[in-house]
């Protein structure tokens, strides 16, 4: 007979340190250079450029499942849904992976009525701030056997290492973005220096050649991402935790995307029941790789045209970062349950 039995030691850093409750989160202007200064890795996303779904601040890339949020307040959206109710015709669209998509044909011939489109669907985005804190263990495992004089053998097996979490958890920035757009803006010509309108963003598009066209409008938050990780990393590293953190902003409802024409092909591809047919009967085997083909070769021949819609946060970084900093370090002292409901009452305005 042979008996099994594991062991766990810490690979890549010591236990966490048990935190001093009485030392305060440094202020925003101490953290900044204190972050610098301490040589943590960030990631530069400016807060003038598109910040994509996913925009990290890591160490090395992670698959990060989020919690339950921290600042979860809904947005009041009533503005763009009076519009939404006032205009003359319902556009048709649909939400694929949280992307509004319409292929509706008026909106492609009609300049004035895809910019009324865009107008009544540029709603305020949705974003978090992530905080991940993990550390690598090594895990061994050994097996116990009896040889053939009886004599009791220990069998070391080579070492396993995965990661361990701290803590996960999510800060919903939402409500502090403002309702009012800053702008809808088309591409800036280098050479002139002009910066398109909308209007003419559409009129241009409505008069394209070809049937392979497509206009993507991306949201984007103009909010200082460096500076404000920077210091939140600070006072999480001054709260006593010494692995691996990761930060992340996520954006949702942030991508409105207009397409010439809806062939057979792409409504069946887009079917939630062709999807689950697929993967029972794995015919996602033949389908899927026939699928990518003819997505590269749309992707390749399309026509793109990019708008981008700018929104401004009611609040400066300095005021997040004063109003949650205690609540934030405080959660990264104890992992947090997946099923937990966190929610901080946001200070208004």
């Amino acid at each position: 007979m042979s008996n099994i039995f594991e062991s766990f030691q810490t690979a890549s850093a010591p236990p966490m340190t048990p935190t001093n409750k009485s030392i305060c989160p440094p202020s925003y202007e101490e953290a900044v250079p204190l972050s610098r200064h301490a040589g943590h890795r960030v990631t530069s996303t400016a807060s003038d450029d598109i910040l994509p779904y996913n925009a990290t601040h890591d160490i090395q890339p992670h698959d990060d499942e989020s919690s339950v949020p921290l600042l979860q307040v809904v947005v009041d959206q009533n503005l763009h849904q009076e519009q939404t109710r006032n205009s003359s015709r319902t556009v048709p669209y649909q939400v694929q992976k949280d992307t509004i998509v319409s292929y509706d044909q008026q909106i492609n011939e009609d300049g004035l009525a895809l910019a009324q489109f865009l107008h009544e669907h540029n709603t305020p985005p949705q974003m978090k701030i992530k905080f991940r804190g993990y550390h690598r263990a090594t895990h061994f495992k050994s097996r116990t056997a009896h040889d053939r004089e009886g004599n009791l053998v220990i069998e070391e097996r080579k070492p396993k290492t995965k990661q361990v979490e701290d803590f996960n958890f999510e800060v919903d920035c939402s409500y502090y973005i403002s309702p009012t757009c800053q702008g809808l803006y088309g591409p800036k010509n280098i050479s002139t220096g002009h910066q398109k309108s909308l209007d003419e963003v559409c009129e241009e598009y409505v008069l394209k050649q070809g049937r392979l066209r497509e206009l993507e409008v991306t949201k984007v938050v103009d909010w200082n991402y460096i500076e404000l990780t920077q210091a939140l990393t600070a006072a999480i590293r001054s709260g006593g935790y010494k692995h691996n953190l990761v930060v992340t902003y996520e954006m949702k409802e942030s991508k409105i995307t207009i397409k010439s024409g809806a062939s057979p092909f792409t409504n069946i591809a887009s079917s939630t029941w062709v999807y689950v047919a697929c993967i029972t009967t794995m015919l996602f085997l033949i389908a899927w790789p026939i699928y990518r083909f003819i997505e590269w070769i749309y992707a390749k021949f399309t026509s793109r045209t990019i708008v981008t819609s700018t929104w401004g946060m009611k609040i400066s970084e300095r005021e997040f970062y004063q109003n949650h900093v205690t609540e934030i370090v405080g959660k990264t002292n104890r992992k947090q349950p997946s099923n937990a409901t966190i929610t901080f009452a946001p200070q208004r305005q």
